[in-house]
């Protein structure tokens, strides 16, 4: 019996067997030179911030061509997915909202910005507001009218004050030491007939935000500017936190007398408050962030305040006030807490 290969395709002993494992390159299949590459979200917001911090502009394009290695399409690609993802917008989101910049407008290339920094952005141009801003500014003759509507834009956010929570900062407080000591503090700069030594104190970056003013007489005044990151003043536990940081605050106080008996820096419990402020933050919109900044009323008194604030890549209002405590700080912190009636003191 023979066993070739006949016209109709039987196997031959003589035939190799086809081997399922092995692959043959079909250079057809292949869809393209280059390889498809996944920017991720980080690279993005890097680059944004580069740009912006350094240049005070956005990216393009180009920049994701020029730095980050892609293809134009591969680059049009990332930008668009990003936009829909709420990581980049456009002076056309802006402009969907009524806000309109001078120094942001549509560009060929477009320019994307950085979603999370769109509440510093707004900040630093709202300067250069075009008159049609927010579609109050159309007719010029209407000023009172626009004043009017400012003032109520104002009032309804105020009225929002008893639903957020309260807050302090910009703290001042005095203790004293023997006079005899302030010799120990040759080694600190001198100003103003003061020794003088900043520290940064519970946060990992950024500029000092503790401040110690030693006089000769042995008055030692110390600032503590946290309006970035002010103390919640809620409830007895938030008077807790802040008595522990007062106490790394006095640590560090001991550290420069080489007080390590404790009988040189009086114990925090002694410390008088002086000034601070309390406030309370209402989050507010892109519009409100334009608007609010340029309401002028001479209706805050007394230490009273109002003005919009960024903080952690969000714009707020803050409602603040200055307050002249001159008590131990836990009484004072006490005090504050259960007296301190921000909703009364801004009605309109």
């Amino acid at each position: 019996m023979s066993h070739g290969i006949t016209s109709t395709g039987s196997q031959s002993t003589n035939s190799v067997p086809h081997n399922p494992f092995y692959n043959v390159l079909n250079v057809e299949l292949v869809h393209s030179s280059s390889p498809r590459l996944h920017i991720k979200r980080e690279q993005i917001k890097e680059l944004c911030k580069k740009n912006y911090e350094e240049n005070g502009r956005g990216i393009t394009i180009l920049d994701l061509q020029m730095e980050l290695r892609l293809s134009k399409t591969q680059a049009q690609r990332s930008i668009k997915y990003f936009v829909g993802e709420n990581v980049l917008f456009t002076s056309v989101d802006l402009e969907k909202q009524g806000i309109h910049f001078k120094g942001i407008k549509r560009k060929r290339p477009q320019v994307y910005y950085l979603y999370k920094m769109k509440a510093k952005i707004i900040e630093d141009n709202k300067k250069n507001v075009l008159n049609d801003t927010t579609g109050y500014m159309h007719h010029r003759t209407h000023t009172s009218i626009i004043s009017q509507q400012k003032i109520q834009f104002l009032h309804d956010y105020l009225c929002r004050i008893s639903t957020v929570l309260l807050y302090i900062h910009k703290l001042q407080i005095k203790t004293k030491i023997g006079k005899e000591n302030y010799h120990l503090l040759t080694h600190l700069p001198k100003s103003a007939n003061a020794r003088v030594h900043s520290e940064r104190i519970g946060q990992a970056q950024g500029p000092p935000n503790v401040e110690y003013w030693i006089h000769p007489n042995g008055t030692i005044m110390i600032y503590i500017s946290c309006s970035e990151n002010p103390f919640r003043l809620y409830d007895e536990s938030d008077i807790a936190k802040i008595m522990v940081f007062l106490g790394r605050v006095e640590d560090r106080l001991r550290y420069l007398f080489s007080d390590t008996r404790d009988e040189i820096v009086p114990s925090v419990i002694d410390w008088i408050l002086k000034e601070c402020d309390v406030n309370k933050d209402i989050e507010i919109d892109d519009i409100a962030q334009v608007t609010l900044p340029d309401i002028q009323l001479p209706l805050f008194e007394n230490g009273l305040r109002a003005y919009v604030k960024t903080i952690n890549d969000k714009a707020y209002l803050r409602a603040e006030k200055s307050v002249s405590p001159n008590e131990p700080v836990t009484m004072a912190l006490k005090n504050l807490r259960k007296n301190t009636d921000l909703e009364r003191d801004f009605m309109l």
